[in-house]
């Protein structure tokens, strides 16, 4: 679900704020190498999450539970002391299935001017999924676009693998495939598995009747347990343009074949 990673602050001006992933139901624990002004500490839309602790180095967040993935929250503090930088402001986004666990926070050594630097971020994932594990969600104009299918996908009643939430994403390439713009698709889709044994998706394909399905690479944190708690699986491919504006039936299944969930009316942004 998550783990332990640093952050190097920078004393440059205008340097930006490192994105920290964030999910509901896991907490994270910032540790930094100064005291802090337990006062100066600022969270965006507090009084929205479960739990904030600001100790005398540390900060323990546990996040909304109603929080949707691409959601993001500014956490600004100031420290005690008067090593430079004296603040610092991180950007906490919410991520479908991964969290930071631990972010541990230092000033640079002194004397040691910050080379720029892109901020470090917790999680990984390849292409797309990458993107998202670092909290890259779409708004319009970034490059990367979001759609909420829940409303439009609800699962039927008696599923032993049923789904809640499914949002797909859109990333244009500056490759091409017959002359065509190739696209980068993303799915993440909310499992629960009401099966008795844990339940493992492995493979995963979008398909239209009369053609060919297309296979997605599959992501997930853990096997799914039984019971009713949900968790997060994401899919990626390629598509050229005209392909990614049709709609699919997604399937996702494990590497017995014998369980599998079938969900339609998929579509791209």
């Amino acid at each position: 679900m998550g783990e332990s990673f640093g952050v190097e602050l920078s004393a440059e001006p205008g340097s930006r704020a490192a994105k920290v992933c964030i999910h509901p139901g896991s907490g994270t624990l910032f540790l930094f190498d100064s005291p802090l002004l337990a006062k100066s500490v600022e969270v965006q839309q507090r009084e929205r999450f479960v739990d904030v602790a600001v100790g005398n180095r540390s900060i323990t967040l546990m996040p909304p539970t109603d929080i949707q993935p691409g959601e993001r929250f500014s956490v600004q503090v100031r420290f005690a002391d008067d090593v430079p930088p004296t603040s610092a402001t991180f950007e906490l986004v919410a991520h479908p299935s991964w969290a930071a666990k631990q972010v541990s926070v230092v000033h640079p050594p002194v004397g040691v001017k910050n080379c720029p630097e892109e901020p470090r971020t917790g999680g990984h994932g390849p292409g797309l999924t990458g993107l998202l594990a670092e909290g890259v969600i779409a708004q319009a104009g970034t490059g990367v676009e979001a759609k909420d299918l829940s409303k439009e996908n609800t699962c039927p009643t008696g599923q032993v693998i049923s789904w809640g939430r499914i949002f797909s994403y859109l990333s244009t390439t500056s490759r091409k495939q017959a002359g065509q713009p190739l696209l980068r698709l993303a799915l993440a889709v909310e499992l629960s598995n009401h099966g008795m044994t844990a339940w493992m998706p492995t493979r995963a394909a979008l398909g239209r009747a009369g053609q060919r399905a297309k296979e997605l690479s599959v992501w997930t944190a853990r096997p799914l347990p039984p019971g009713t708690s949900r968790h997060w699986v994401m899919m990626e491919t390629e598509q050229t343009e005209d392909e990614a504006r049709q709609v699919y039936t997604l399937d996702i299944w494990d590497d017995s074949g014998s369980r599998r969930v079938s969900i339609g009316h998929v579509a791209f942004p």
